[in-house]
């Protein structure tokens, strides 16, 4: 039996890779040795590292490809999955759905939205005819990097986003989120729907945004390299 089995990492596991300096710390606080520790990133995070070296070309791409105006910010919305992940009953999460869509509607941005894998685009894809927006067809990790702000339910790709240099508004109406993005200076969380506008009207004037703390609790040096998979490689050869 492990000395705490309530946290993974305290079995018999020798080697336990973490995405970040932040996620160690975790892991620390929760009795997992530390030589066991080893600081990897995220698969995906090479997926983004390619398309940050591409950015501007491939935002002008996407704007071309989905009809937005290039003198008008770009906001991506990884749509919540309040019903999906039954959170809410069907007819409280189209509620929310409208809402949301209706307050980034009016901020009079571009806005591009993610369907997460789970969701039927047939079930959302009245939202491109009621309001100003377009659905993605790519998955969010091919695109992330063209957004000026990202707008997400409590989620991992708050993160990517982060790493990326994007401001984040994180709604979180249904009072999910502790105090998961306590640690990130730029990532701004929202109890109310109706608020939601005006933190992404604010993330779009900020002229400057200071990412180096968030930074550096996400190791993004260490990590944001295109070289996750390579780190994981090498683990795997000399646990062989």
């Amino acid at each position: 039996m492990s000395s705490y089995p309530w946290w993974a990492g305290n079995g018999l596991s020798d080697i336990v890779c973490v995405n970040s300096r932040h996620t160690h710390d975790i892991f620390l606080e929760n009795h997992v040795p530390e030589k066991k520790l080893t600081l990897v990133g995220d698969v995906y995070y090479d997926v983004l590292v390619e398309r940050y070296m591409e950015k501007d070309a491939l935002k002008s791409e996407y704007m071309s490809r989905y009809g937005f105006d290039p003198e008008k910010k770009m906001v991506v919305l990884a749509m919540p999955q309040f019903a999906e992940q039954g959170l809410l009953g069907e007819a409280a999460h189209w509620e929310s759905i409208n809402g949301l869509m209706a307050e980034l509607d009016k901020s009079g941005c571009n806005i591009l939205v993610s369907l997460h894998p789970r969701m039927n685009p047939k079930e959302y894809s009245f939202i491109e005819e009621k309001f100003q927006c377009r659905i993605a067809e790519e998955r969010l990790a091919e695109f992330l990097v063209v957004a000026d702000v990202f707008v997400a339910q409590v989620s991992s790709t708050v993160v990517w986003a982060v790493l990326c240099g994007i401001p984040v508004v994180v709604l979180d109406h249904l009072s999910l989120n502790k105090n998961f993005y306590d640690y990130l200076n730029t990532v701004n969380v929202v109890r109310d729907i109706s608020l939601v506008r005006n933190a992404v009207l604010e993330a779009c004037r900020a002229e400057m945004v200071e990412f180096q703390d968030d930074w550096r609790e996400l190791s993004k040096p260490e990590v944001f390299d295109g070289k996750t998979i390579d780190r994981y490689i090498k683990i795997l050869e000399i646990a062989d």
